[in-house]
Parts: C-alpha cells; sequence; structure tokens
C-alpha cells in the first residue's frame, strides 16, 4: 500500500523529505504510542513511525508484504485512512465517528484509546465484493476495472467493480457498495435480457413429448413454465393469508361429528408435530 508518510529511519532522526525536523520530545512521544500500541492492537495490525505521525496496517502473514489496510495518525490529529492503497474518501461513512486527538505528552493515552478505537471501527467494515458474476460482460462495461485479488482478500478470489467504488462495505449488512450494486442491477438485466426467449418461437404443444422438443422449445416451455409456478406461488400465498385470517376472525364451523373426528387426530402425539399454520385449526377446533 501507497504510505501517507515516510518512514522514521535510525539515521535521519525524523527529519521528513522537504520538512521540518520533528522535535526530540514529539519523536519519544511517537515511540510512547508506537510501543503501547503494539501490546493494544488485534492481530496483524502492526503500528509504524512515520515522519508526522504513525501508521497502523493491517499485514498479512505472508512472504511478500501486504498490507490490506491502513489508517495514518498525525501528530496534529489528523486520520487517513486507505485500503487497497486507495485512500479512503471523506464521504465514506467510515468517517461518521472517527475523532481527532492531537498528541503531545498530557494526551498520549487519549491518543492510544483513539488510534485503538478506530482501528476498531474500520474492523467493523468488510471489502466491497465488487461484481463477481456476469464474466462475459466484464469488459463491455468501461465503468468497470477488474480487481485480480493482489491482496490475498477472502470475500473474493476476482472480481470487478465500479471505477468509483467505494472499497468497504458494512460487514453484516451488504455485500457490495452502492457504486457496485449500480453495476451489478445494469449487468443482471443486459444479462437477463441477453438470454431471453425470442418471441418468434411457438410455444411447443403440452402432450408433446420432451425428446421431440427443439432447443427452442424447450427454452419456450421451461419459460412457460418458471412463470406458471411463480404464479402459483402467489396464488398459494394470497389464500393461505386469507385462509389465516378468516381462521383468526371467525374461526371454522364444521359439524359436530368433523369436529370431534379433528380433536382426537389433533390431540394424539402428532400433535405435536404440527405445523404453526396446523395448529391455528387446532385452536379454531377447540
Amino acid at each position: 500500500m501507497t504510505p501517507f508518510g515516510s518512514d522514521i529511519s535510525p539515521g535521519d532522526a525524523g527529519v521528513p523529505p522537504g520538512g521540518s525536523e520533528l522535535s526530540p520530545a514529539n519523536v519519544d512521544l511517537l515511540k510512547l504510542a508506537k510501543g503501547r500500541l503494539e501490546e493494544l492492537l488485534p492481530s496483524n495490525w502492526i503500528p509504524a513511525l512515520m515522519s508526522q505521525g504513525i501508521q497502523v496496517g493491517l499485514r498479512l502473514p505472508s512472504e511478500l508484504l501486504l498490507v490490506q489496510r491502513s489508517i495514518f495518525f498525525s501528530l496534529d490529529g489528523r486520520v487517513e485512512a486507505g485500503i487497497h492503497g486507495k485512500r479512503l474518501e471523506r464521504d465514506h461513512e467510515f468517517w461518521a465517528t472517527v475523532r481527532h486527538v492531537t498528541l503531545y505528552r498530557d494526551s498520549v493515552e487519549e491518543f492510544i484509546g483513539n488510534v485503538v478505537d478506530t482501528v476498531n471501527r474500520l474492523r467493523s467494515f468488510e471489502v466491497c465484493r465488487g461484481v463477481e458474476g456476469f464474466r462475459h460482460l466484464w469488459k463491455t462495461e468501461p465503468k468497470m476495472e477488474i480487481d485480480i485479488n493482489p491482496f490475498q482478500e477472502l470475500r473474493y478470489t476476482e472480481t470487478c467493480r465500479s471505477k468509483s467504488c467505494k472499497l468497504l462495505v458494512p460487514s453484516l449488512r451488504k455485500k457490495r457498495c452502492g457504486e457496485c450494486s449500480k453495476i451489478w442491477n445494469s449487468l443482471f438485466h443486459r444479462n437477463r435480457t441477453r438470454s431471453a426467449v425470442p418471441d418468434d418461437v411457438i410455444t411447443p404443444p403440452k402432450k408433446k413429448p420432451h425428446k421431440f422438443l427443439s432447443t427452442s422449445e424447450k427454452a419456450k416451455r421451461l419459460h412457460r413454465l418458471s412463470d406458471d409456478i411463480e404464479k402459483l406461488k402467489h396464488q398459494n400465498q394470497r389464500l393461505r393469508k386469507k385462509i389465516e385470517d378468516l381462521i383468526d376472525e371467525d374461526g371454522v364451523r364444521v359439524s359436530d361429528t368433523l369436529s370431534s373426528d379433528i380433536i382426537k387426530i389433533l390431540s394424539s402425539k402428532a400433535a405435536g408435530k404440527l405445523t404453526d399454520f396446523q395448529k391455528k385449526f387446532y385452536r379454531a377446533a377447540n
């Protein structure tokens, strides 16, 4: 990842290129904060001294140095965050509760606490998964770019994301950001249109054996059956809801003999295995 500052090396005593020399006191404060953070930060989150502050990066335990996420905390309270070498824009929801704490001798503990809190907030987000499907359409969308996963994310192996991708999404709510969702919806409808059955194909007779159907006729029959199934599902849901409402409001009137038989059946051991829908009849019968 492109760092947000320059490393402090023993030889330059913290003199940033083209910048002013840090006082020995500030260097000591940074070293003190770094030492404490090494004890407090989650596993694989590594603090590093920079020319004007501390950078904390999520580094993978691999032979190559891979930093998936990075946050920079400057001495004057400025905070920057990035993922996969790209800066996280200020309009991202991550920044909603991030605090800016200046580092000086009396604020070391507050500064350290803010670093830990900010890291934990970043951990509550996951990388946007982009658009993993519709690979045959990836190169047809100019607003997308292919991500071959060089940072070894676990949420995907290879994906294609919007060039305006927000990079991170809340881990428990979303798979992809709003920008990538727009691309996904576009590709979904394009793929659906592309694979639709041509209107000029005549629906084959119902009694015509499947083995005698042409490829286009099979697709047409499958398309029709899918529509029929969806219609029946909706019809079933409407009727089920209507029956439940009638039972809740008026109950069910049956003859005395039938009522007695229903009660005997439902009072047996099998009654314990009734579905919620069946139990409504049991309550009505009683």
